[in-house]
């Protein structure tokens, strides 16, 4: 918030309660110094000021608070709420007086991708001693410049009208009479798409070279340029599981497209326009960010005539000149070609602020000095009502927890539209009851980024079985079964649920019959004995019972269910188990030592028909862990170790099987994939030096040079098979590079101390 000298001031001011809705009707109070007026907040809790020229000034403060303070009674007494709110607006300097200020309509202009709308924005200025200018108008966004114009205003005294607020109090006839003021209007075509913050840049040069200019936001709907829409069709009005179902997706011609299809309940968050238009703007320069061109600290060490690092200068009571600390709080013409991302590179005036006062920072006593000129005495001082700079950290508490469940996601595909703009293919639906939540994300190189809106379609069966079994169960013990029926249905369902027959277990029934009430559950018991050992199959059906006069219903549904799962059945005892093995050498076929004979026995107590003799011979050292090896194949989540461990299992899994000739398509499938969602969550963890963290961006925490070592490794030998951004990988060595001293050694950043020896796997990585 900045004012002019000789300008009112626009300020407006919403206020809310702690959730967030506005307050409305409420009287409000304004004051400046002694000037004061009341305001009604009105329907959106905001209420819009006129500060006159010659109230604002350096020191005061806008004050606002409550008229009529509510009072509340308890048990404590009567609390009565103090809120108010306190700023203090800053200079915008001009060292002849001369300003500008663009009084910008609040309106909220419409999205409507190829057109153009042409917006009047009044610019009032004051001048000293110009009379004519030539004023220089910008529109950009981002890093375009949309719009240039070099036209020349005469600079007249006229009336000033700005905004529709209510002004502070009448405006006084104290204004210089040597400065004139004024107002002209341009007229700026706005493109009404656009894909960062539009932003407005006036200026012109006085007679002897400083640079007058001003700067401001145009407001706008955020949209996107390449219409994108995904739509989901069945051929019911309500789909079941395991249903076709076709899924359509419109964009320009093309467009390379991401479809993604979860289950709500899993808490997936869907992609905003907003949250992209938040992404875009991380890209400009702003006065508050590293990439600002507006340097306080040199600027000012050179107008007060001393270095950085100057030292050996002696306070009052003797002690040294600690670090010195300016006062930035003016800007200057700079400010506004720094607003909008504008490099400048003249010689003209455009740095003219004040410096301030130097405070005096000490930071092996953290006292605080305030003084005058470098030339002056340092006399010690108060600390200053701004405080010191916070750190700039972010509260673990403040993060957001991050969600890495990818099983609860049903689809994640990339497809590209066709030359009519569609994408058409069918899918069957997840075999359970869910409501999935849809949307496709779209690029194309000339119409850009698209995002459709949310898609639902839900899964939805009249009935459903759910079984219900023990861990695990001995041969021969009759094992109860329980078989719940779910009845969806707003009215009762003669149900027959069937065991199918097997030679694996026996049963006393095989088949029940049940009268369900609407929107509940019954439940069936089914006694079993196995007299197999190992994983048997139960397999339940169940059909709506036509035959069943008792249960009145008037359903036409012909839906069946059927669900299997396995039981698995154990001998009684100890497992006990004895691996003999020995390693031949073969030359030519032929073995270099004598075969061994191995004599193989039961002890005493066996259980009857439980023994077993496995032979197993392979040319392979590895050959009897790979059976099974699909269980060691997981899905990378957790934190950032954690998924690197599991990328890595899928990687060397993968490469092992490969070499020995083994690997199956089914295994090489599997791994591929979870190595390629495991690397997409990775960058979730990338940070913007070229390092990983294990905790998703933990501004305060730093990158992990193990983490980042580790990954580094195992996703490049992992690019064989994956898509790997190589980007991604050297700003990973040239990261991990910068911490290499010169003995060789690697600087440990972890968030945790750890005491290993480290710097071998450090070598093994470059070697690698």
């Amino acid at each position: 918030m900045y004012y002019r000298v000789g300008l009112p001031f626009p300020f407006r001011l919403g206020i809310t309660k702690q959730d967030a809705e506005p307050i409305k009707g409420d009287k409000m109070s304004m004051c400046v110094g002694s000037v004061c007026n009341n305001y009604v907040l009105d329907e959106t809790g905001i209420i819009d000021v006129v500060i006159p020229s010659g109230v604002l000034m350096k020191g005061k403060e806008i004050v606002v608070k409550p008229v009529n303070p509510g009072i509340q009674s308890g048990p404590l007494g009567n609390l009565s709420s103090t809120n108010s709110y306190y700023i203090e607006p800053l200079l915008y300097y001009s060292p002849s007086n001369s300003s500008l200020q663009l009084d910008i309509p609040s309106v909220v202009l419409s999205c409507n991708p190829g057109e153009i709308t042409e917006v009047e924005i009044p610019v009032l200025f004051v001048s000293n001693g110009t009379a004519k200018a030539l004023i220089r108008s910008q529109l950009t966004s981002g890093a375009q410049v949309l719009w240039t114009e070099v036209k020349s205003y005469n600079l007249r005294e006229s009336a000033l009208q700005i905004g529709q607020g209510k002004p502070l109090r009448q405006e006084r006839n104290s204004f210089d009479p040597s400065l004139v003021r004024g107002n002209f209007v341009i007229k700026v075509p706005v493109p009404t798409f656009h894909l960062a913050d539009l932003k407005v840049l006036v200026w012109y040069v006085r007679t002897d070279s400083e640079v007058v200019s001003t700067s401001g936001e145009l407001k706008s709907e955020q949209c996107l340029q390449n219409p994108t829409s995904l739509n989901f069709s069945s051929p019911g009005p309500t789909p079941a599981p395991n249903d076709p179902v076709t899924i359509t997706l419109s964009a320009a011609p093309k467009s390379v497209c991401g479809i993604s299809v979860a289950d709500r309940r899993s808490g997936v968050q869907g992609l905003t326009t907003s949250a992209i238009f938040e992404v875009l703007n991380e890209a400009r320069i702003s006065p508050y960010y590293d990439n600002t061109q507006i340097d306080n600290y040199n600027y000012c060490y050179g107008a007060k005539g001393i270095s950085y690092y100057e030292d050996g200068r002696q306070l009052s009571n003797g002690e040294t000149l600690p670090y010195p600390y300016f006062d930035f709080s003016d800007v200057d013409a700079i400010f506004a070609f720094n607003d909008v991302g504008l490099v400048v590179l003249t010689d003209l005036t455009v740095e003219t602020r004040p410096c301030g006062f130097i405070y005096l920072f000490d930071y092996f006593n953290y006292d605080i000095y305030e003084s005058g000129p470098p030339d002056s005495s340092y006399v010690p001082g108060s600390v200053p009502e701004s405080g010191l700079n916070e750190p700039d950290y972010v509260d673990a508490a403040t993060i957001d927890e991050w969600r890495n469940n990818y099983a609860d996601a049903w689809l994640w595909k990339i497809v590209v539209v066709n030359d009519e703009g569609q994408f058409k293919e069918d899918f069957l639906l997840p075999d359970s009851m869910m409501e999935l939540v849809g949307e496709a994300v779209c690029v194309h190189p000339e119409k850009g980024i698209g995002l459709s809106p949310i898609a639902t379609i839900s899964t939805l069966t009249p009935f459903a079985l759910d079984l219900t079994l023990p861990p695990a169960a001995r041969l021969g013990e009759t094992i109860p079964i329980l078989l719940s029926v779910f009845n969806y249905q707003k009215e009762r369902l003669p149900v027959r649920v069937a065991l199918q027959e097997s030679s694996s277990y026996t049963g006393a029934s095989t088949s029940a019959d049940m009268c369900v009430n609407a929107e509940d559950k019954g439940v069936a018991e089914f006694i079993v004995t196995p007299v197999e050992v190992g994983d048997i199959e139960l397999t339940f059906t169940a059909s709506i019972n036509r035959q069943d006069t008792q249960c009145s219903s008037t359903t036409t549904t012909e839906k069946s269910d059927t669900i299997t799962k396995l039981l698995r059945v154990k001998f009684e005892g100890i497992s006990q188990e004895r691996v003999v093995s020995d390693y031949f050498c073969l030359v030519n076929g032929q073995p270099q030592d004598d075969f061994e004979t191995w004599s193989v026995g039961t002890p005493e107590g066996i259980v009857p028909d439980s023994e077993k003799v496995f032979v197993s011979v392979t040319k392979d050292l590895l050959g009897p862990t790979i059976q099974n090896l699909d269980d060691l194949i997981p899905m990378p989540q957790g934190c950032g170790e954690q998924k690197m461990m599991e990328i890595a299992a899928s990687f060397y899994i993968l490469k092992y099987l490969e070499a020995i000739g083994q690997l199956t398509p089914e295994i090489e499938q599997l791994t591929k994939r979870n190595m390629e969602f495991g690397y997409q969550a990775m960058l979730t963890h990338a940070r913007d030096d070229g390092s990983y963290d294990a905790f998703i961006r933990y501004d305060f925490l730093g990158g992990s040079t193990l983490l980042t070592a580790y990954a580094l490794r195992v996703i490049a030998q992992a690019s064989r098979y994956i898509t790997v951004d190589g980007r991604d990988l050297g700003r990973n060595a040239d990261w991990l590079e910068r911490l290499q001293d010169k003995d060789g050694c690697f600087s440990l950043r972890e968030l945790y101390t750890i005491r290993i020896s480290w710097e071998a796997w450090m070598v093994s990585l470059c070697y690698h």
